[in-house]
């Protein structure tokens, strides 16, 4: 087989050019999104899924109260605590 000088030079797909630039832009969007919404989740609605979860394993009513901070490893609620009922007449109350 010859090589000609026109086969030699052509220059690469262009369809591979835009991939340096979209790819990246969109891990970017992806991780952005995943990021607020999982901040959004920790200080709307991780509290109320806390209390019906505790209420329901313990098959009574539970406060939590509301999320004040939070890291990677610890989360601060508010005051909490456990009511009394007309089977129990124990409570329990915890101040953050």
């Amino acid at each position: 087989m010859t090589h000609t000088p026109e086969q030699e030079q052509t220059p690469p797909p262009r369809r591979r050019k835009w991939r340096r630039f979209v790819v990246p832009i969109g891990v970017l969007a992806v991780t952005g999104w995943g990021l607020w919404r999982g901040d959004r989740f920790v200080r709307e609605e991780l509290a109320p899924l806390v209390q019906e979860s505790l209420s329901k394993q313990l098959k009574r009513p539970v406060q939590v109260g509301q999320l004040e901070r939070y890291s990677l490893t610890s989360l601060r609620l508010g005051n909490s605590g456990i009511s009394a009922t007309a089977t129990d007449p124990d409570n329990a109350s915890v101040e953050a």
